[in-house]
């Protein structure tokens, strides 16, 4: 049970990454676009903000629940 949990901790942790890569991703093209909130960047945040808190959340009922 033990090496389940820590291999979907490892899911967490690469979804997490993912999201927050996601969302820089959208920052810096917003940046290089001049400040204008390309479709890109929109949906990029629409998405990763919500999944970054979920996974957070997540983590830490988890962490509880052990």
């Amino acid at each position: 049970m033990a090496s389940s949990i820590s291999d979907l901790g490892d899911v967490i942790a690469g979804l997490f990454v993912l999201a927050t890569g996601l969302l820089l991703l959208a920052i810096v093209r917003e940046g290089v676009t001049g400040g204008k909130m390309t479709q890109f960047a929109n949906v990029a945040t629409q998405l990763a903000a919500p999944l970054i808190v979920f996974l957070i959340l997540l983590y830490f009922v988890l962490k509880l629940g052990k």
